[in-house]
Formats: C-alpha cells, structure tokens, sequence
C-alpha cells in the first residue's frame, strides 16, 4: 500500500503542473477551431469540426507534450507513433462527446466541456506512463 502511495506520488510531479499549461493551451486551440468551423459554417456538422480542429491542433500537443511537458526529444519514433495511436483514441473520444452532445438536441459546446475533463485525465496517464515513458528500453504498461 505505502509503494503505491509513493508511485502515485511521483506521477503527481512538475510534469503534471506543465501538462495542465499545454493541456489548456491545446484545448483552447482545438475547442476554437471546432466553433470557428462550425459557427462559420464551413462544416456543417460540429463533430466532424471537432475532428478537424483535433488533427490541425495535434502537431502542436506533441511537440509541447514531447519537449516542454515530458522533456523528451522530438526525433524518437517510439514516442511519436505511441502519441499517433493514443491521440487517435482521445480524437475519438472527442468525437463521441460532441456528436452526442449535438444529437441530444443540446449545445455541442456541452460535448467540448465533457471532452475538456474526460480526455485530459486519462490522456495524462497514458503519455507519463507509455508515449513518453522515462524508463530506457521499457514499456511501463506493456502486456506481459
């Protein structure tokens, strides 16, 4: 119990402070293009907005994520193709929030506030533990 304690400890570290900074930063650049596509009707459907936003905004996440939030080089394949895959799902996730939201016959914006406080958690999780895992030639959640 006391290690698990400890481990929960040491996620709970500078890097989780710099995560909340980039976290907003992207979140904010995403949330806008959604509105800005939707409102502008240049797409005529918020959540494939979303999407879009997503994908333009995740260029900047993984830099910020990689370099300032993690310490990380930006060159390692490893990290790059494990960011592709989890930013897939969160991309997903963000999708279904919004899509849900909009067919509820409720403002799509409820979609992006359920996006806002779902997807940060576990996406924090995920990127300390697995895309940009400090430990040298380990997969922390690998399947064994």
């Amino acid at each position: 119990m006391k290690q698990n304690i400890t481990n929960v400890a040491k996620l709970l570290d500078r890097s989780l402070l710099r995560y909340v900074g980039s976290g907003i930063l992207t979140t904010a650049c995403c949330s806008l293009g959604t509105i800005a596509l939707y409102e502008y009707n240049l797409l005529q459907d918020p959540a494939y907005s979303n999407i879009v936003a997503t994908l333009a905004v995740q260029p900047l996440a993984y830099i910020l994520h990689a370099r300032f939030t993690f310490s990380r080089k930006l060159d390692t394949v490893k990290s790059l193709s494990r960011f592709a895959m989890f930013a897939s799902v969160a991309l997903v996730i963000g999708f279904l929030c919004v899509r849900i939201a909009h067919k509820s016959e409720i403002s799509f914006v409820w979609g992006l506030v359920v996006g806002w406080f779902l997807i940060p958690v576990i996406s924090y999780l995920v990127m300390k533990l697995w895309v940009f895992s400090s430990e040298r030639g380990r997969d922390t959640l690998s399947i064994r």
